[in-house]
């Protein structure tokens, strides 16, 4: 686990922001494939946007810096107040995680 020790506060950001109730992984899934996973398990607290809510911290800002791996990390140990997230496959997870650093990182661009 070197890797969750040295996630940075962008992590710990990120962490934060998808802690709501069901995202965890491996690395190597399909963004498009995520986005039914992030949508039934990330939004609540997230947003659909990835600018958070009430419930959980905008993590758009905080992914600019993660790989997907940093980001399956998160989802699978937690991270900070972050718990784990259960309820999905690891393929799931990986699609999650595609999903959150290409799709949702590209709005920061925009």
């Amino acid at each position: 686990m070197p890797l969750r020790r040295s996630l940075s506060a962008a992590a710990q950001t990120l962490a934060l922001a998808l802690a709501l109730s069901g995202c965890a992984g491996g690395g190597g899934g399909e963004p498009l494939d995520g986005e039914q996973a992030w949508l039934t398990s990330c939004v609540a607290c997230h947003g659909v946007d990835g600018r958070g809510t009430y419930q959980g911290p905008d993590i758009v800002w905080g992914i600019s810096s993660l790989s997907v791996e940093e980001v399956v990390e998160v989802v699978e140990f937690g991270v900070g107040d972050m718990e784990p997230v259960t309820g999905l496959t690891e393929e799931e997870v990986d699609n999650v995680a595609n999903y959150v650093v290409d799709v949702l990182r590209a709005s920061v661009d925009q």
